[in-house]
């Protein structure tokens, strides 16, 4: 009886432990559900990193438009202030509402 009751326990302690290993890979602090979160999180911040550097590829050509495209800063400038060459005539419609 006691061999049979000694490989009982080891049997146990074996599936305690390869239940506990278990458990821990897919619910641990390192486990696939942690990892996969991660992941998502990391793929978040890719596409967000991407969109600022357009962005600022974007706002790099307009500065550098301002700096050397005396037209578009014209534009700019006309369209932000509501400037009016001589001679021109402006016209204002009244909203529809």
């Amino acid at each position: 009886m006691g061999l049979s009751s000694s490989r009982g326990f080891v049997t146990l302690v074996t599936v305690g432990l390869v239940g506990w290993l278990g458990f821990t890979s897919v619910f641990g602090e390192k486990g696939v559900i942690e990892v996969r979160r991660l992941g998502a999180q990391e793929a978040r911040i890719r596409a967000k990193a991407e969109a600022l550097e357009r962005e600022n590829e974007r706002l790099k050509e307009n500065v550098r438009r301002l700096r050397h495209d005396d037209a578009y800063l014209e534009r700019v400038a006309r369209e932000s202030q509501g400037l009016v060459r001589d001679g021109e005539t402006v016209y204002r419609f009244p909203d529809d509402d």
